[in-house]
């Protein structure tokens, strides 16, 4: 053995006990409702297909609720009416922002552009 081995052999350990906590799955003990807030970072084309896009920094409040059927996590907002191996529905949505053609090259001369749903 020698010298440091002791102390890095520690730090291992130290970071092998502090994963296993952080892998825990509490699930039982977490609340039925969770809020907060935090920053999010929005990345959209102009329009689809654009090869000009822009980015928006904003803050973005985020619910957890975690009813036995209905659902709202990292995961989206879902209903679970049937649970199984074999079976999964999902819903999906998409949107745009408007885009002002006067800030965009290739859209000079073109009517801005509405937000879609």
């Amino acid at each position: 053995m020698q010298a440091g081995d002791g102390s890095r052999n520690a730090r291992l350990s130290v970071a092998l006990i502090a994963m296993a906590c952080a892998s825990h799955n509490a699930a039982a003990d977490e609340p039925l409702w969770e809020a907060g807030i935090g920053v999010a970072a929005l990345h959209f084309p102009d329009y689809r297909g654009s090869s000009r896009s822009r980015t928006y920094a904003l803050p973005s409040p985020y619910l957890v609720y975690r009813g036995e059927i209905l659902k709202a996590d990292r995961h989206g907002l879902r209903g679970v009416l049937l649970q199984n191996d074999w079976f999964d529905l999902n819903l999906s949505v998409g949107a745009s922002l408007p885009v002002d053609s006067s800030n965009n090259g290739v859209r000079a001369g073109m009517p801005d552009l509405k937000p879609s749903f």
